[in-house]
């Protein structure tokens, strides 16, 4: 974002930001911005193979700062002007904590378009840290086959 009125700095590998192994991922807003979406790190884009699918993100993340805060998380279809297709507010502490989000779906529409994972850090000052993002596939039944026809009436005696 070409914006003056905050500054965010990522480090990549951080061993500071570790959780399991030996690099993390760190996030360290110095100065806050005026709007959360103003200081991100995005994922690698992904692409819905089918017309319907699901994903759930999970990952161990921390704050250091004040008591909380409360990043977002957001999936958006890049190929649609970056329309929402889902996500939620995340609750930070300085404790690590595994995150595991609620499945995001996706729909016809969103079918072969790039969609983009946003955490979106910027409206507080604090250092953020993360560490083992995955991103799953989930899996999604097929649409129930129709009913059956209704049952024929005995034959009249």
């Amino acid at each position: 974002w070409n914006t003056t009125e905050g500054h965010m700095r990522l480090t990549v590998p951080s061993r500071a930001a570790r959780h399991g192994g030996e690099f993390g991922l760190a996030v360290r807003v110095d100065r806050a911005f005026d709007k959360n979406f103003h200081a991100q790190f995005s994922l690698p884009h992904f692409m819905p193979r089918v017309a319907h699918s699901a994903y759930q993100l999970t990952f161990w993340a921390k704050m250091l700062g004040p008591s909380s805060a409360t990043p977002e998380v957001t999936f958006m279809d890049v190929d649609e002007n970056y329309d929402w297709v889902g996500g939620a507010p995340v609750a930070l502490s300085g404790e690590w904590q595994h995150i595991a989000m609620q499945p995001v779906s996706t729909f016809p529409k969103h079918k072969n378009h790039e969609i983009g994972i946003a955490f979106l850090v910027g409206s507080v000052q604090a250092e953020y840290h993360f560490d083992d993002i995955q991103l799953m596939e989930l899996d999604v039944p097929s649409p129930p086959p129709p009913a059956p026809p209704p049952p024929r009436s005995p034959p009249a005696a």
